[in-house]
């Protein structure tokens, strides 16, 4: 069984992991993610997104 070069996959991947890393912190706010924490039920953790999601959508367009 040949084993894979973890060397040129890093340099391979690196980029594109980092660019997703860095977007994936942009998301959501930190104290938005507080927020959503301290909710209590689903049902308001997923009225909570809709509305957040929502209100930047309506900015973009």
């Amino acid at each position: 069984m040949k084993l894979p070069n973890i060397e040129s996959r890093a340099l391979k991947y690196g980029y594109s992991n980092a660019r997703v890393r860095g977007m994936k912190g942009l998301l959501l706010k930190p104290a938005f993610l507080d927020e959503l924490i301290k909710v209590r039920s689903i049902d308001a953790m997923v009225e909570l997104l809709q509305s957040y999601y929502k209100e930047r959508i309506i900015k973009k367009s």
